[in-house]
């Protein structure tokens, strides 16, 4: 329609048709605009709410959040709050800062599923899992986990020391086929460290990029020492047993597919300004704030382990009830 090097960045496609002509194309293209926006919009204002709703319900949030009008059967507060913040944040902040600012929350909460994922599978199942039971009995005064796969009427028990004593042989070499407290610490350890060493060497590679690319001895040996470090960590998760829990789906290619996933959105992340990096410290600041000083005590689980302490507490310190004897008792039994 027109070379594309004069087209206004602005709004491309209405120029391009006032360009050959067609002035009132660019009419249908604005109202097709304003249907998008609009649509978005309404997406955008729908989940937050719930969001809101459902952390102050659990009481990570303050609780009035979660009151639900009785006419519009809706969290009217939550809503009120999310619309506001949202307006506020529009006002004050340029388009760019905000697109910057919910892409550097978004790449920061995949890389934490891919996290969660990557450690969740090399954890110890509940009691009650299908494929995997863990038995707690006391063998020489010495704890011990069988793990049981039913077969009809019989089962087989594998047994290894649920206390096992850290070595660096586990690190390559698991006691088990079966994840252990100790191998799921190891994979807990090991996948904390290497999202550090892949933070540090995304951050080099944002950085220091045109030192890499001219061959600098001393950025080449940070990043072949982070690659290694990589590596290690990698072959240690690799080599610990994953759980056997029968789900609808699991992610293939542990631990490689999580592993990269973290790598590519820590390395987006670095691509962002120091701008996106200062308004996401305040961001998560205010965030941290709210949970330490409100959500930590009064959550729902909180709630439930103070009771059950509580409760665990009374049952110790009950005295024993006897029973007072009849008159007559004694003289009858004699």
């Amino acid at each position: 329609m027109m070379p594309y090097y004069i087209l206004d960045t602005q709004s491309p496609l209405p120029e391009a048709f006032q360009y050959v002509g067609w002035g009132p194309a660019r009419y249908i293209v604005a109202v097709g605009s304003l249907c998008a926006l609009s649509t978005s919009l309404l997406g955008s204002m729908f989940p937050m709410p719930r969001v809101i709703y459902a952390m102050a319900e659990d009481g990570l949030l303050f609780r009035f959040l979660s009151r639900m009008n009785k006419k519009t059967k809706t969290p009217l507060l939550a809503t009120i709050v999310s619309g506001v913040i949202a307006a506020l944040m529009a006002f004050l902040f340029e388009l760019a800062a905000l697109v910057d600012l919910m892409s550097i929350g978004t790449l920061l909460a995949y890389s934490l599923v891919a996290v969660c994922v990557l450690i969740l599978r090399y954890q110890p199942g509940s009691l009650s899992s299908p494929g995997q039971c863990e038995k707690m009995v006391d063998l020489s005064g010495e704890k011990t986990a069988m793990n049981d796969s039913d077969s009809g009427d019989e089962f087989a028990c594998e047994t290894v020391p649920l206390k096992e004593k850290f070595t660096m042989k586990l690190l390559f070499v698991p006691n088990c086929d079966f994840p252990t407290k100790t191998s799921g610490l190891i994979v807990y350890i090991t996948t904390a460290t290497i999202s550090l060493v892949f933070t540090v060497l995304c951050c080099v590679l944002s950085v220091k990029m045109p030192s890499l690319v001219a061959g600098e001895p001393l950025w080449v040996t940070v990043c072949a020492v982070l690659a290694a470090v990589s590596i290690v960590c990698i072959a240690i998760i690799w080599r610990q047993p994953e759980s056997r829990e029968s789900l609808t789906f699991k992610v293939p290619f542990l631990p490689l597919l999580p592993l990269f996933s973290i790598f590519v959105n820590v390395y987006l992340m670095m691509q962002l300004d120091a701008g996106t990096w200062v308004r996401f410290a305040v961001w998560m600041t205010i965030g941290f704030l709210i949970y330490f000083a409100y959500g930590i005590r009064n959550s729902s689980v909180a709630q439930s382990s103070a009771d059950k302490d509580k409760h665990e507490a009374a049952l110790g310190a009950k005295t024993p009830i006897y029973l007072k004897e009849e008159p007559g008792t004694e003289s009858s039994g004699a």
